[in-house]
C-alpha cells in the first residue's frame, strides 16, 4: 500500500499534463483569433435577413 502511495507523489505523475496539449490550446486561440478578425463588424441580423430573401425564391 505504501509503495501505491509513494507512486502519486513522484513528479513525473504530479507534472502530468491533463487533457490538450499547450501547442493545441495555442492552435485553437490563434483560430479563435483569426475568425474574430474575419468577422468583426458583421451583423448577425442583417445576414440572416440577407439569407432568409435569397430562400424565398426557393
Amino acid at each position: 500500500m505504501s509503495d501505491r502511495a509513494g507512486q502519486s507523489l513522484r513528479p513525473s505523475s504530479r507534472n502530468a499534463v491533463v487533457g490538450v496539449s499547450q501547442k493545441w490550446r495555442k492552435t485553437r486561440v490563434r483560430i479563435l483569433q483569426r475568425l474574430f478578425l474575419l468577422f468583426e463588424g458583421h451583423n448577425a441580423a442583417d445576414e440572416i435577413r440577407r439569407l432568409k430573401t435569397q430562400d424565398e425564391g426557393f
